[in-house]
């Protein structure tokens, strides 16, 4: 029987692996600590789809939302994310309150990219309401779109 000429020796992990494990444990940390802030706060994460949001929102945006807002609670400019059936299927959109009539909770929405308004949508068809939207790493308040919403005629 042969014996290992090496059982003894103990494998030491160099820098580079040791940098790239802290890295991984890192970044799932942040991953998994999100997830859990996000669901204590009621909040949800989002991609945009589609081009009517341009240039508010390009194509594929991450957008933090928070979910089942109250009617009194949102504002002309707001984004929302809501759900309309087509057929068999449901259709996500996110497009900028025009209108609220609280009496009947119902919203106007209009894609920014849009020439039309959208049909009224009902509160029980409105998922979530955007706060703050993730542009590679930066976050973006939505104060910072009152500028863009001037120019829309949307204050």
């Amino acid at each position: 029987m042969s014996r290992c000429h090496n059982c003894n020796i103990k494998r030491r992990w160099t820098r580079t692996e040791k940098i790239i494990v802290f890295l991984l444990v890192a970044i799932l940390s942040s991953i998994i600590l999100s997830s859990l802030f996000l669901l204590k706060t009621g909040q949800n994460i989002q991609y945009s789809h589609g081009i009517s949001m341009l240039p508010a929102y390009p194509y594929h945006e991450i957008l933090i939302c928070q979910i089942d807002p109250k009617i009194e609670d949102l504002e002309l400019g707001d984004i929302i994310l809501f759900k309309i059936y087509s057929g068999d299927e449901h259709l996500y959109i996110h497009h900028r309150i025009i209108e609220i009539d609280e009496e009947y909770n119902l919203l106007r929405t209009q894609g920014d990219n849009n020439f039309h308004k959208d049909p009224w949508v009902s509160m029980s068809q409105v998922l979530c309401v955007d706060k703050k939207y993730i542009a590679g790493t930066n976050l973006f308040p939505r104060e910072e779109h009152a500028e863009y919403m001037k120019s829309l005629h949307i204050s």
